[in-house]
């Protein structure tokens, strides 16, 4: 029988990269066991190397197999633990030593804020008063444009040039008045973020973290109008609040991590493919592409989330909570 070796290869990588993932899902193997795989790059350029040197022999596909064994290893790992949570991430671990200009100001009633933040680590909580502010350090060059007025908030990290590792990295500290109904985007593109806009009303709230981390606690909300939370080769852990809500949360090639109060109804709508969740294990049952939790249709609080999944993970209550690593 004559072996495809270019399709061995394939085979390889596929089953390592789908098994990986499917082995933290199960416990065989944890998160601090497989961070470091990302490691295991040079085994490429050593199994390319043993392909030219046995080429045209019998032995060859050997090169190949540790090609395609060392990226499934490293994409499987990547997949399971979403980028965020390898040491290093894709932003240095040193922040810019220049302070940018403190801003600060006032909302005249509802407001609409916009975050997007490239590299480092940002912080977004409720401030003391009915002002909204702004804190930051990084590369003076680099300084975020701050727009204001009554009614809306953007702040904006300038666009860069994408290099993996880069050795620089910000840190900004936003402050929102919890007392002013809010609409809150927020982008993170590398890095780390923790969301806590405090007890007040949250009209919509859109987290988005590509190949980084967002953690958002919601729990003091008053109300959330709809929610919309997406983790691309990274990922989101968000604490809702004990009000009925709707939204919708996505994964690409990463982990989503929701956790609801105990006694609220939930409602999953589920769609995706090559993922995993834990809704039977929390006690929901399924009907067709629906999970529900027994008592949901007479729950004084409702939740119903769209759930889509494409190879990665969406757990509810997860044991250890929702909150920072």
């Amino acid at each position: 029988m004559r072996v495809n070796r270019r399709l061995l290869s394939w085979g390889v990588f596929l089953i390592l990269a789908g098994a990986i993932p499917l082995a933290v899902r199960a416990g065989w193997l944890t998160n601090e066991q497989i961070a470091g795989w990302w490691n295991l790059w040079p085994l490429v350029l050593i199994g390319i190397g043993v392909g030219i040197v046995l080429s045209r022999t019998p032995f060859e596909v050997i090169g190949n197999l540790i090609v395609g064994g060392t990226f499934g290893l490293m994409l499987g790992s990547l997949l399971a633990v979403g980028i965020s949570g390898f040491p290093g991430n894709f932003c240095g671990g040193d922040v810019g030593s220049s302070q940018y200009a403190q801003r600060n100001g006032s909302f005249d009633g509802a407001a609409d804020v916009s975050v997007v933040f490239n590299c480092g680590e940002l912080e977004l909580t409720a401030s003391q008063d009915a002002t909204w502010s702004f804190n930051g350090s990084g590369q003076e060059d680099r300084a975020p444009t701050v727009e204001a007025d009554g009614d809306s908030l953007r702040i904006r990290s300038p666009e860069r040039a994408w290099v993996p590792f880069s050795t620089s990295s910000e840190h900004w500290q936003i402050g929102l008045p919890a007392a002013v109904p809010l609409g809150l985007q927020v982008q993170l593109n590398a890095g780390s973020a923790t969301v806590r806009p405090g007890a007040g009303e949250l009209r919509d709230v859109d987290l988005q973290a590509n190949a980084g981390s967002i953690v958002a606690d919601l729990a003091q909300a008053l109300s959330i109008g709809s929610l919309n939370v997406q983790a691309n080769a990274g990922s989101a852990r968000v604490t809702l609040p004990d009000e009925s809500m709707s939204g919708q949360v996505q994964v690409n090639a990463g982990s989503i991590e929701v956790c609801i109060p105990s006694g609220a109804g939930v409602r999953i709508q589920t769609g995706g493919g090559l993922s995993g969740n834990n809704f039977a294990d929390a006690g929901l049952v399924q009907t067709g592409n629906t999970w529900e939790s027994s008592g949901f249709a007479v729950a004084t609080t409702q939740i119903e989330l769209q759930a889509e999944a494409n190879l990665g993970s969406i757990t509810l209550n997860p044991t250890g909570g929702c909150g920072d690593a």
